[in-house]
């Protein structure tokens, strides 16, 4: 098995440590994911998630997918308000659920700050089509609107 260059120390979520139990593994199991048979990207993995712990009995041969499917956290399968559909966004709810809150929450807000740029936008166009055809002197500057 040839080494690639983000093998070991120049990986980049090395901890250092003893790789003697990944060359045991490897030379006492099949060559092959345990979960889907594959062989490309192969990593051993330790079933009780104690990196000390290189005993063939906890070591595991896995392929680079299943190997992170196996840390990925399972806590979130559903979303947190209607539990239909799977959360794809960061808090936990689904696109749906996340949109409907948020328009709950922000939208006095948003209506606010959006209608007072809109004032502001326009007296800055006003400001300037007078400085373009001449009526001012000195160019305005953006905070010049008031």
């Amino acid at each position: 098995m040839e080494k690639t260059k983000y093998e070991g120390k120049k990986h980049h979520s090395w901890k250092g440590g003893n790789r003697i139990y990944r060359k045991r593994a490897l030379q006492h199991y099949e060559l092959k994911c345990v979960k889907c048979n594959s062989q490309n990207r192969l990593v051993v993995h330790h079933k009780d998630k104690n990196r000390l712990n290189g005993e063939l009995t906890n070591l595991v041969i896995l392929c680079g997918s299943c190997h992170s499917k196996e840390h990925r956290p399972k806590s979130i399968i559903k979303c947190q308000i209607c539990g239909l559909k799977k959360p794809n966004h960061a808090k936990g709810l689904c696109k749906e659920c996340y949109n409907e809150k948020w328009e709950k929450e922000n939208k006095e807000k948003h209506l606010k700050t959006s209608r007072e740029w809109k004032k502001r936008n326009y007296k800055w166009t006003l400001i300037y089509k007078k400085w373009h055809r001449g009526y001012l002197k000195e160019k305005p500057k953006l905070g010049d609107y008031k």
